[in-house]
């Protein structure tokens, strides 16, 4: 009886109406790679920008919080605007054009005088923002539609596609930047050696970036101009009709009967428990990788620094890592068929947890520059990437009622950006006050949260219908 459910995924990749179900969740999750590239930018884009001058350490660290305020915003915007006015194609069709404009307000910077850094700040956070209202609107779309439109045999595998999707993006820009920085390393030669990287390179770097965030966005569009949307149904009246039903929009009701509608449902009982859901994604940024990925250099470069001579060594640590994003694409595959959802992100709680009091003791040891730091690293991130990366999304895709499920989801990315902004924010002012050690001994605090809470509130849904699982939280 154990092999039954794989056998019913097989059945499901190979009948002729799942597989094109299938196919079109798979393809629109690749909207994702958006998402995680605009991501990973974040780190490398503040490197290049402090080496030119555009930036200090605190413009540096509103640039990366521009991009949190942004998907705050788009998150609402989605949730209490956009889902009125259109489907859920338009709304992604939206967010791939913001996405383009913004990019492009990056390439800008490059025109601009070198004596002019104020007007370059701001073109960039305001370009950053932009993209931050384009990843906030995708990220209230796309996992809702890859789950609603693949079908319910396979839904476990193809509702981690988007979160797959944002790893090889976040692989994709690292990968990128070194390439980039290493060719011109190579044609500048031996004058190189045991010296930094010249601006001049930075300069060439910034407009490549943004060139290949504009293309990958218009891949975006082409995706969601794919996609088909009549998969999105809400119950089995609309299958039968074969009528086309966006969830957003809903019957043809008035505003106020809307948010009526909404205050009753949220005084059930089995409601409030599915919405004590939406703290997964809050405790998804809570637990470091943001600290650990924008200050990658910092954690990195000591090592690298007594052991190499070659000027693009800073580029290299954002490919590793990048790599690491790459591998736990299949490491996620295998999980996901072999362990429930609940095990995975308790294991990984309990590894993160390991890496971060081991990061703690070597800043309070001052063993900064041996090689546990890095290695430590790169096992935090693989923990991160096999587990509270992707499978938080899948489960907040599947586990609220459909009727709020739009206000589950605008909650849960709320937090979400909100935690980011949060931990981008104050990473500054807590290391002044209590040493990277302290704030490795807070981290590990908030992964033990996750591990509890992930015991205490999180319901294994793997093989659940999406009817069960309502049934699960009525039944609690």
């Amino acid at each position: 009886m154990s092999e039954l459910p794989f056998i019913q995924e097989c059945d499901s990749l190979t009948d002729e109406s799942d597989l094109r179900r299938n196919s079109h969740a798979s393809f629109f999750s690749l909207n994702w790679l958006a998402f995680g590239y605009a991501i990973a930018y974040c780190s490398d884009g503040e490197y290049m920008y402090l080496r030119m001058g555009i930036m200090d350490r605190f413009s540096a660290g509103t640039y990366a919080a521009s991009l949190a305020i942004g998907g705050l915003v788009g998150s609402l915007l989605m949730g209490f605007l956009l889902k009125g006015l259109m489907s859920y194609k338009n709304c992604q069709i939206l967010s791939c054009v913001i996405t383009v404009l913004g990019w492009y307000f990056h390439c800008l910077v490059i025109l601009l005088e070198d004596d002019k850094h104020n007007t370059a700040l701001m073109v960039l956070n305001f370009s950053r923002f932009m993209i931050g209202i384009a990843c906030g609107i995708s990220v209230h779309v796309v996992p809702i539609c890859c789950s609603m439109a693949s079908s319910t045999r396979a839904r476990h595998i193809f509702g981690l596609f988007p979160p797959l999707s944002f790893n090889f993006g976040f692989f994709l820009c690292y990968i990128y930047g070194w390439a980039v920085i290493k060719m011109d390393v190579i044609a500048l030669g031996p004058s190189l050696a045991n010296t930094s990287i010249p601006v001049s390179i930075h300069q060439r770097g910034i407009t490549y970036y943004p060139l290949l965030g504009i293309a990958i966005s218009g891949a975006g569009l082409l995706f969601t101009i794919l996609f088909d949307e009549s998969y999105v149904v809400r119950d089995q009246d609309t299958l039968v009709t074969n009528r086309r039903f966006d969830p957003f929009i809903g019957q043809t009701t008035t505003f106020r009967d809307r948010i009526a509608e909404q205050c009753r449902l949220l005084r059930k009982p089995y409601i409030l428990k599915e919405l004590a859901l939406c703290n997964i994604l809050a405790i998804q940024q809570m637990i470091g990788i943001n600290v650990i990925i924008f200050n990658a250099t910092n954690l990195f470069q000591p090592f690298f620094q007594s052991k190499s001579s070659d000027p693009s060594s800073p580029a290299l640590i954002g490919v590793m890592i990048g790599f690491v994003y790459l591998l736990s694409i299949f490491v996620v595959c295998f999980l996901t068929q072999k362990y429930s959802r609940t095990s995975v992100l308790q294991t990984g709680s309990v590894v993160m947890a390991f890496c971060h009091f081991v990061l703690a003791l070597c800043y309070l040891y001052d063993q900064i520059h041996s090689i546990i730091t890095p290695i430590v690293c790169l096992i935090f991130v693989a923990a991160f990437c096999c587990s509270w990366g992707p499978f938080p999304w899948l489960v907040i895709s599947e586990v609220f009622d459909i009727r709020i499920r739009n206000f589950g989801m605008t909650l849960s990315s709320s937090l979400m950006w909100f935690s980011m902004f949060m931990m981008t924010m104050l990473y500054a002012p807590i290391v002044s006050w209590i040493n990277a050690s302290g704030v490795f001994f807070l981290l590990l605090a908030f992964t033990i949260i996750s591990f509890i809470y992930t015991y205490l509130f999180v319901p294994e849904t793997k093989y659940l219908t999406l009817e069960e699982i309502q049934s699960y939280f009525k039944e609690l």
